[in-house]
């Protein structure tokens, strides 16, 4: 799961950095409407979790991000495997590895600065619409607005 302003941030910055319009947005007239199309598949994401929650793990970027060594260990944890601090550390150790095949993807200074990067990317227009949209998503799963 990430924030879904993010994630509209992102998508948005790699559709123009690629010059193409991919991630469903071709599909929409405008960013709005994009806005709202991610609203409604937004609100569908939450009804799916809210069916599997008692049988399913969220796993948040920005926890993956800020407190790596928690989130893996709760994911490993409810995976039933190892969730030791040498398998966790390791783990990490490799993601901290070069990996060339997503140089080209990136659209932020690295996972750190994508987080909130709503706020910066979004003109205020588009924020509120995203608000609007998502808002009920957003608190879901436990994103401030």
């Amino acid at each position: 799961m990430r924030d879904f302003r993010d994630m509209l941030s992102s998508i948005l910055a790699f559709n123009a950095k690629r010059g193409a319009q991919g991630f469903g947005r071709a599909g929409a007239g405008s960013d709005a409407d994009y806005v709202a199309w991610l609203g409604r598949w937004a609100a569908g994401l939450t009804a799916a979790w809210e069916r599997r929650r008692g049988a399913a793990h969220l796993v948040r970027y920005e926890d993956l991000v800020l407190a790596p060594e928690r989130a893996l260990g709760d994911l490993l944890g409810y995976l039933g495997v190892d969730a030791g601090a040498a398998t966790v550390a390791a783990i990490i150790e490799e993601l901290h590895g070069e990996m060339p095949e997503l140089r080209d993807h990136s659209t932020s200074d690295g996972a750190r600065a994508s987080i909130g990067r709503w706020r910066q990317d979004l003109d205020p227009e588009l924020a509120r619409a995203a608000e609007l949209a998502l808002g009920p998503a957003l608190a879901a799963f436990h994103y401030e607005s």
